[in-house]
């Protein structure tokens, strides 16, 4: 860059989960640390600036409390050097293209992608319109990639709204859209709480604390396991949180749900994924007739009672022996 004459060095995200930096002594709550994690989290986006990451993530990484990254976070608000939405987990470093410049317009087109699948927030929309801007200062080519996402933003999203406003605004995509957009979030939320439990505090509530949410998560992780299919098994997260179904029901009913025939046609095509399975109760079904399963049950069926062959009485043995003498005495006359 012209105007930055320092030194830089790259950093990999994958430090933050390295188990010998983890290991290493934490800082005291302090905005310095949380700018330096947000600068080179394992969270980071393709998109120069976006961070997808909890709070109560980043209060994991440092031992702190998600109550002191909220509190650190207002000193680098009000200095505008970031912008949050608390609620879906959103960071926006506002110069971080100055420092992160793409190299042609393909990797413009490729933060086309990453930006469908963040959540639909108000400040994502301020994020593109700074991105925007920001190319357009310099090489309005690389805009070009990002100018008809513009059209769909939503007419009276606030492109300067205070970071710690609610950063929700009405949508006019088709219902359809707003019922993908909203479970690509679900889907991400549960496989961000699939990594690490202390994510989401609508799940962290959901569960009724975070010592709950862990058991659930090993509780669904063991559910996954035992299903035959693994479709929407991320998204099914959720749905355990919120019913909390129990999970030795689920068991015995999958033991002889996986019997059935409807199950297994076409390399258990026919078997539900996860997300339906807890959707429509099905720990709750009937167990079918016997003669509807195929596969034989393991154990000794009810009332079965085994033939007990009698012992051998002393005409019985003495036939036997003079059949094996007759056979050995036959071979030998055709040898």
């Amino acid at each position: 860059m012209d105007d930055f004459l320092g030194h830089w060095e790259p950093v990999h995200g994958k430090m933050w989960v390295d188990g010998k930096f983890r290991r290493l002594s934490k800082p005291q709550p302090n905005a310095t640390s949380l700018f330096l994690y947000l600068l080179t989290a394992y969270e980071c986006s393709s998109v120069p600036g976006l961070i997808l990451v909890y709070p109560e993530v980043i209060a994991r990484r440092f031992d702190w409390k998600p109550a002191d990254v909220r509190c650190v976070a207002q000193g680098l608000i009000s200095e505008k050097m970031i912008e949050v939405d608390w609620e879906l987990g959103l960071w926006f470093i506002r110069n971080r293209l100055r420092y992160k410049w793409p190299d042609s317009s393909k990797n413009v087109q490729g933060w086309v992608k990453t930006l469908a699948q963040l959540p639909d927030c108000a400040l994502k929309w301020r994020a593109i319109h700074k991105l925007i801007n920001d190319l357009d200062a310099r090489e309005p080519k690389l805009a070009e990639p990002l100018r008809p996402l513009l059209q769909y933003a939503p007419s009276d999203a606030p492109c300067h709204a205070p970071s710690d406003a609610p950063c929700h605004a009405p949508s006019d995509a088709p219902p359809d859209a707003d019922r993908d957009r909203d479970r690509d979030r679900d889907t991400h939320r549960a496989r961000a709480c699939a990594r690490d439990p202390l994510i989401d505090q609508d799940l962290i509530r959901l569960a009724g604390g975070v010592d709950n949410l862990t058991r659930l998560v090993a509780e669904h992780r063991e559910f996954l396991r035992l299903m035959p299919r693994k479709n929407r098994g991320d998204e099914s997260l959720i749905l355990w949180v919120r019913k909390k179904p129990p999970l030795d029901k689920i068991k015995k009913a999958l033991t002889w749900q996986k019997r059935l025939p409807s199950w297994r046609e076409d390399g258990w095509q026919r078997a539900p994924n996860p997300y339906a399975y807890l959707e429509d109760n099905r720990w709750e079904d009937d167990p079918p007739a016997p003669d509807e399963t195929t596969l034989p049950t393991m154990g000794t069926p009810k009332g079965f009672k085994p033939e007990i062959p009698q012992p051998e009485t002393p005409e019985q043995r003495e036939r036997a022996r003079k059949l094996i003498r007759d056979t050995i005495a036959k071979t030998r006359k055709m040898d």
